[in-house]
């Protein structure tokens, strides 16, 4: 099954801003699992994607101030999603290696896809470099208002991906 960015004619499309974020589905540290972007639908979502283990801190430094800013509230969500494809017998073990490096206060939000498509998310989300953090800034609907890939988030990505989402989050005044 192609995911749900793949086209009619079975080619991919990569994703960009305004774009549908493509149908994903995941476990999080709770053992349950979720599909994106319905899990998300009616909040403004902040989703980072690593096809790498990242260095401490990089993941954080993107969703960290956003938890921080919108804690709280029913109207946002976050999840950091490991891209680990399909290992075979050795995923339990990966699995529990997150697992116990996680504080259980954000294991909900920390995702392990395990499917055979990574290469085909790999393709959609345009990753080039498995080093870098793919971020997405979803609307209520699961459409893409921001995507942007890197390491570890400066300040001016900060502003931008919080504006960005308070603009979301407050209806347009007519």
């Amino acid at each position: 099954m192609l995911p749900a960015a793949a086209c009619a004619d079975n080619t991919l499309t990569a994703v960009s801003e305004g774009s549908p974020f493509p149908g994903l589905k995941a476990q999080d540290l709770t053992d349950r699992f979720i599909t994106l972007p319905s899990e998300s639908k009616g909040r403004v979502t902040l989703i980072t994607a690593a096809f790498s283990r990242p260095e401490e801190g990089i993941i954080e430094s993107w969703t960290g101030p956003f938890a921080d800013k919108f804690s709280g509230r029913d109207d946002t969500a976050y999840y950091e999603i490991a891209m680990i494809g399909d290992v075979g017998w050795v995923s339990i073990f990966i699995f529990n290696g997150i697992k116990g490096g996680t504080p259980e206060n954000k294991k909900e939000h920390v995702l392990v896809f395990w499917e055979k498509t990574k290469g085909e998310f790999r393709e959609i989300f345009s990753a080039e470099d498995d080093s870098l953090i793919y971020v997405f800034l979803l609307d209520k609907e699961g459409i893409i208002r921001l995507k942007t890939s890197g390491l570890k988030a400066e300040n001016k990505d900060i502003e931008t991906l919080l504006s960005a989402a308070e603009s979301l989050i407050k209806p347009l005044k007519k």
